[in-house]
């Protein structure tokens, strides 16, 4: 309702200098009316927010507005402020038209595996000079790593790009796309889907002050001879060493800098003992209290 993102928008998350922005997540054509997305678009273009819509995992005769993506392009409504996650099953035509349009794409590669929304898009952009950026989406169901995704993400891409190469004949000699890309998935291209690269995603100056110090010397990342390829295939988040986020220290020698982590986790417990019960899913008490001593 434009009142509730009016109320949201001037209150809570005005796009000032804070941490935690505003956009809009929309239904899409995937489950929404045309009608519908164009309101959603339409009102999201009023305060000036991006509209993220996750969309192409179903097959197109399960679509609510089947040539959704064509109408919206008739009418004006694509543009750099759209945002799409998935689009596994979009057809060529309608990957064309968004990114004709200057609309982001990002993958969750992991999960469409898992979901069977179908291989990752990440090729498919890159045809139309689109890079992706790459998420997570159901953290329930995986790890929250951005480093593994973006290393699935560019995997799995090359794996498909080796296909290709062998269907033809012939043998692969290098690989398709070099790890630093990954890397700027994983970065500068989550800045520009958010619409934020001007202010985060690369360390330049006049631009917020966010760093990831990884450290070097660990058995698992030693010796470190290519920075890029160490970070992407042999890191995981344990070898972080500090995190600064606006000029903060948030991480430090390996350890969160977070007070009252223990009772954020008790009422994280709770609450999701909470859930399982609404769900039917009987929970059990020692084991609550078990993790709740953590």
């Amino acid at each position: 309702p434009r009142e509730e993102v009016k109320r949201i928008h001037e209150q809570r998350l005005s796009n000032g200098p804070g941490l935690v922005t505003m956009a809009m997540c929309i239904r899409g054509p995937d489950l929404a009316s045309l009608e519908a997305c164009q309101h959603d678009i339409d009102l999201a273009r009023d305060f000036g927010l991006i509209a993220s819509m996750h969309i192409g995992g179903r097959m197109l005769f399960n679509r609510r507005t089947r040539d959704g993506i064509e109408q919206l392009a008739q009418s004006g409504h694509l543009g750099p402020h759209i945002n799409i996650v998935h689009g596994n099953k979009l057809t060529d035509v309608e990957i064309e038209l968004l990114a004709k349009a200057g609309a982001s794409f990002t993958t969750t590669p992991e999960v469409e595996m898992q979901m069977g929304h179908g291989l990752p898009i990440t090729g498919r952009v890159r045809k139309h000079g689109v890079e992706p950026s790459v998420g997570i989406d159901v953290e329930t169901n995986i790890g929250t790593n951005m480093l593994q995704a973006a290393r699935f993400a560019l995997q799995v891409q090359r794996g498909v790009d080796n296909i290709a190469v062998n269907d033809a004949g012939d043998e692969v000699a290098s690989t398709s796309i070099p790890s630093r890309r990954a890397l700027e998935w994983a970065t500068i291209e989550g800045a520009k889907a958010l619409g934020l690269e001007s202010k985060i995603g690369s360390l330049k100056p006049g631009k917020q002050a966010d760093l990831i110090l990884v450290r070097q010397d660990d058995i698992g990342v030693f010796p470190c001879y290519n920075p890029a390829e160490t970070v992407l295939f042999q890191a995981e988040t344990g070898n972080i060493d500090t995190v600064i986020v606006a000029g903060n220290i948030k991480k430090r020698d390996g350890k969160l800098l977070f007070d009252g982590l223990a009772e954020k986790k008790r009422l994280l417990v709770r609450s999701g003992e909470q859930i399982l019960r609404n769900a039917g899913i009987k929970v059990s008490i020692a084991n609550r209290e078990e993790m709740e001593n953590v």
